[in-house]
């Protein structure tokens, strides 16, 4: 039905009936109406507007309004801004400025000026803040506009801190000074809050106790209300009174780490006294942990051994690069004849992926590797050509088992030498054996490019693995080590496969492989009893899984003698020059920025990463210790008198900064603790030995101190004479 007013002279009926209807009460309106039409219209025009605006005076009510902007903002203490009031609906524009309902503001919440420029407090004991700015309308004070202002205090600055060294074991005070304090700011060492008094914005004054362990480094820290935090400030923590004493398990946890890690870091030590030797092994051996570094594609030959230097010296996957950098030494490649870093890159990452993998797993990828296949000649060997004028290569399956398995002669699982009826030793292979194992390694080329088709001379090629080629391999029956029967017709894969198995499970393989990573992470010469127990575990984890390298590694460095936290005289073992120099980068929190501008300096001790002279490594596993050839001592051999003179220099020249293009240290704490010697030499006590510097080292510096007055000379020579000295050279 049609609800609409008809509006008339006199009368206004509802139309709601039929038509009938409204035509009988039209003609009853019609017969009454009086004046002209136009009369008419006017009235009808009147009446609908007036009722239109009925209507319309809500909506314009509505409509009024203030918008300040902007709508939200985030201001430090004392910070000031300016905020627009948009009046609308109203015959004036003018505001009165509010804050949390306040006009104009208080101190406690911030002023605000009648232009609408708000300054937030000095200062906040309460942070962040939250206020409220109000612009009110003049016109009409129900209307209003805001914004949501959030003050924050600003980030301290920290400048100093007097003493910079602390002693463990007893209470402190100290002097913070820098900028931006306010009152309720907080002092933390590590993350235990300090004792703290608000002396002004610019000082503080904080108090706390260190426990007797609490030797190295801690980083010291200001929190404003907030929390905002200011960068971290090194005190150091040196030891009480007595020097040369040190908390057991502080030693356990240095020496733990000089045979884990490339030099143990105050972070490193507190983590093993946290949590323990075995959870921090678990750690380093769970990639989802300490996910392991990663050596990438696309580096020159000088830029793959220069990345290695950093990671080894700076990454967190510590234990997995000791032990990848231990492998390099046994199964050895080199840029002397891998002369490209396509070459380099993907055996670093092959040790470095194996290092917690299985031996046999190990064995199979060097074997495999196009890098391996190169320096040792087995790619592209072939079978014997029918008049025997030329034969298959003989490199790598003599290697492979003279250094990379079985040594020369039998071993018991001491690692001792077998002996026969007559006391001789008794050997593990022959020249007949190298040529045939030679004749069972051919028929291996470079990997196959994408596209391209295997043959007999595929191009270099050096992403992925070597590639059997059939018509190359010589199928022909053979006698082995051990007098193994290699079957006749075996295709190149297959009898790689059969020989590597048989290798795998040779007796001599537990106590060869024992032996070398001993000597390579703790001792130069273990006890027979320390090899036999390595051995046993790497024939059985356990679990009945031979070759378990996980398995090897925690067994070697958890054994009861490498925790024998007292050595004996004939325990240890010297530093290579790369533990010896980055383990110094790392005691003094230093960068490595360029290694590649000090290769030739590791070359001139006789270690540059990457590039031994021969498969031998940089010096034997056999060699004996100078003047007592009844003991081991191979990391002599590039230790000769000319030799230790280098490493001398390479450590002054780091030291003085004249490296700082490749190495950056700061050596700024020792040489604002040079003034007072003794304090000094606490500090090189606790950064280089973390509180076991014996006391002779200890007066050899303090002595030096005596001669030498200029602050930053007697740092660098206390430095100096504590890093070239025996007691930092020897992992005990």
């Amino acid at each position: 039905m049609d609800h609409r007013f008809r509006m008339t002279s006199g009368c206004a009926h509802y139309r709601a009936r039929s038509d009938k209807a409204q035509q009988h009460t039209r003609g009853a309106c019609t017969t009454q109406k009086t004046g002209t039409d136009t009369d008419f219209r006017k009235s009808v025009s009147v009446s609908v507007f007036l009722f239109a605006l009925t209507l319309l005076l809500p909506t314009l009510a509505m409509a009024a309004s203030v918008v300040v902007s902007p709508a939200t903002v985030t201001l430090p203490v004392s910070g000031s801004r300016t905020f627009v009031a948009a009046v609308s609906g109203l015959a004036s524009s003018a505001v009165t400025w509010e804050v949390n309902g306040h006009p104009g503001g208080s101190l406690q919440e911030g002023l605000v000026t009648t232009a609408g420029v708000y300054t937030a407090p000095k200062a906040l004991t309460v942070a962040p803040t939250v206020v409220t700015l109000t612009a009110r309308s003049m016109a009409d004070a129900t209307v209003t506009g805001s914004s949501i202002v959030t003050v924050r205090n600003q980030v301290p600055w920290l400048t100093s801190v007097t003493p910079s060294a602390l002693t463990a074991g007893s209470a402190f005070t100290i002097d913070v000074v820098g900028s931006r304090f306010v009152p309720g700011a907080q002092v933390f060492l590590g993350t235990t809050a300090l004792t703290t008094t608000f002396l002004g914005d610019t000082q503080l004054q904080a108090s706390g106790s260190l426990s007797a362990s609490q030797l190295g480094g801690l980083n010291l820290h200001v929190e404003n209300p907030g929390p905002v935090s200011s960068t971290d400030l090194a005190l150091v923590i040196v030891p009480a009174a007595s020097p040369g004493s040190i908390n057991p398990d502080t030693l356990a946890a240095i020496r733990f780490l000089q045979q884990a890690t490339f030099g143990p870091t105050d972070p490193d030590i507190a983590e093993v006294q946290q949590i323990g030797i075995d959870a921090w092994i678990a750690k380093q051996m769970n990639p989802a942990l300490t996910p392991p570094s990663v050596m990438p594609d696309g580096l020159t030959v000088s830029q793959v051994p220069t990345e290695w230097i950093r990671q080894m010296a700076m990454a967190p996957d510590q234990l997995r690069l000791r032990v990848a950098f231990a492998l390099s030494q046994l199964f050895v490649v080199s840029m002397n004849k891998n002369t490209n870093g396509e070459e380099l890159s993907p055996y670093v990452r092959l040790l470095a992926n194996n290092a917690f993998g299985n031996f046999r797993t190990l064995l199979q990828e060097v074997t495999l590797s196009p890098t391996m296949g190169k320096y040792l000649d087995m790619v592209n060997s072939k079978k014997p050509a029918i008049n025997g004028m030329s034969g298959a290569n003989e490199n790598y399956p003599r290697e492979l088992m003279q250094l990379f398995t079985i040594g020369t002669y039998k071993l018991d699982q001491d690692g001792f030498a077998s002996l026969d009826a007559a006391g001789h030793t008794i050997a593990t292979y022959d020249q007949d054996v190298v040529r045939n194992l030679a004749n069972a390694f051919t028929g291996w080329v470079y990997p196959t490019l994408p596209g391209k088709v295997t043959g007999p001379n595929n191009p270099a090629n050096f992403n992925g693995w070597m590639t059997s080629y059939d018509p190359s391999h010589d199928k022909s029956q053979k006698t082995i080590f051990d007098g193994i029967v290699v079957p006749y017709g075996m295709t190149a894969s297959a009898e790689l496969s059969f020989v590597l198995d048989r290798l795998f499970q040779h007796p001599n393989v537990p106590p060869f492989f024992a032996t070398r990573i001993i000597r390579s992470l703790v001792t130069s010469n273990p006890s027979p009893e320390y090899i036999e127990r390595v051995a046993d575990v790497f024939v059985n984890n356990g679990q009945g899984v031979r070759g378990d390298l996980a398995a090897v590694i925690k067994a070697v460095l958890t054994d009861a003698e490498a925790r024998q936290d007292t050595p004996t005289s004939t325990q240890g073992r010297l530093k290579d020059p790369m533990l010896h120099v980055l383990g110094l980068v790392r005691a003094l929190g230093g960068q490595v920025i360029d290694a590649s501008q000090v290769l030739y300096l590791f070359l001139g001790l006789g270690e540059e990463p990457l590039a031994p002279l021969s498969v031998f490594s940089f010096y034997s596993p056999l060699a004996a210790f100078p003047k007592h050839p009844e003991l081991y001592g191979p990391e002599f051999q590039i230790f000769t008198p000319a030799m230790a003179i280098q490493r001398a220099n390479f450590i002054y020249t780091l030291l003085t900064g004249q490296l700082s293009t490749a190495f950056t240290l700061d050596i700024t704490p020792f040489v604002t603790a040079a003034p007072n010697a003794t304090n000094l030499v606490n500090l090189v006590d606790a950064r280089l030995f973390h509180g076991a510097m014996s006391l002779p080292l200890r007066q050899a510096i303090l002595n030096d101190c005596y001669v030498v007055t200029d602050p930053k000379q007697r740092a660098i020579g206390a430095l100096y004479i504590a890093a070239i000295s025996s007691e930092y050279a020897v992992i005990r």
